[in-house]
């Protein structure tokens, strides 16, 4: 998710508070960030959007989790409904996956994805999966309910310090092998403190795409671009694996976009709004070698004169626009 993993693994007393920003942020639009859509982003936007990254979830499938009950359900009616109040009216589609946490009942979450996704004929979903599930099982689920590929996360890692995994730990092979074999979507969040600059995970992307060709891995957020240098100093390691796709999920800084459009053109980076995250108020920020996400909970914007905060799906399409017109590309 990005600025929601700091409580992914904390007290159900933690997490009731995630959820209920959440819960305010879907509706808490103001009259200046649609100002600023308007004014700077609409004419940017083609009137059909397919969202490549985005969370459908019921947070009653939280195990473990006494006040998940309290929180709303949160289908593809409830995310239109949310995004159109900054967006406007236009048409949506997506590729859609669970709310990754690790007490997550991850059958009951792709159950619910499943019928939220299985009625839109240019929507598609991604299986919520965990490094023990039973790969068999696994692949007779990918038929029954048409699943396009998987979703993986870092919190099913059984490391203790989970931001310290390797890829493997949370992707593993049986997953490439079902992939390959069907020629399915996989979307990582690599984790690490340098992301995409880490050699051991550079390396593992060249030589899992390398040996299953017909399997398409999306590295999510510009390569875990939120520190811009970690995706534009090691793209060129990976730049020429065809199947190796990119979204620009919650990135808020324009370099690491630019990065991959210069690296591999225009027909691998997908749009994603990283949906609930797009309808918090805040921003990623690269921060010496790391990264910071600030937020109405952890920042005190009160004082500051010289800008206003704004929802972090419009910071990620100002990115996004920003690299376009930089990059001299043609509107089409």
């Amino acid at each position: 998710m990005c600025a929601l993993e700091d409580h992914l693994n904390d007290s159900n007393s933690e997490k009731d508070q995630v959820f209920r920003r959440i819960d305010h942020a879907l509706m808490d639009v103001h009259e200046e960030d649609q100002k600023l859509f308007q004014e700077q982003i609409s004419s940017f936007l083609p009137d059909d959007i397919f969202d490549a990254h985005a969370h459908l979830y019921d947070p009653s499938h939280l195990q473990n989790s006494v006040a998940a009950n309290k929180h709303q359900k949160v289908g593809f009616s409830t995310m239109k409904s949310s995004l159109d109040l900054w967006m406007g009216e236009r048409n949506h589609e997506g590729l859609y996956f669970p709310f990754p946490i690790k007490s997550l009942n991850c059958e009951k979450a792709n159950n619910f994805l499943r019928l939220e996704f299985k009625e839109r004929a240019y929507s598609r979903g991604l299986m919520m999966i965990r490094p023990d599930n039973n790969p068999d099982e696994v692949d007779q689920q990918i038929d029954d309910g048409g699943y396009s590929g998987f979703k993986v996360y870092h919190v099913f890692s059984k490391r203790e310090e989970t931001f310290e995994s390797d890829q493997g730990d949370f992707l593993p092979d049986w997953a490439w092998e079902i992939a390959d074999k069907r020629s399915l979507w996989i979307t990582m969040h690599m984790v690490k403190q340098s992301g995409l600059s880490d050699p051991s995970n550079w390396k593992y992307i060249r030589e899992k795409c390398l040996r299953f060709p017909s399997a398409k891995l999306v590295l999510a957020h510009a390569a875990r671009g939120f520190n811009s240098s970690h995706t534009q100093n090691a793209i060129d390691k990976i730049k020429d694996l065809d199947n190796v796709f990119f979204d620009t999920s919650a990135v808020c800084e324009p370099t690491a976009i630019e990065a991959i459009l210069r690296a591999t053109g225009t027909t691998r980076l997908m749009y994603g709004s990283d949906f609930p995250v797009s309808q918090m108020r805040g921003k990623a920020t690269s921060i010496g070698d790391g990264f910071m996400w600030f937020y109405d909970h952890n920042t005190n914007w009160d004082g500051w004169k010289h800008g206003k905060p704004t929802l972090v799906g419009i910071e990620s399409l100002l990115a996004l626009k920003q690299s376009c017109e930089t990059l001299c590309l043609k509107d089409s």
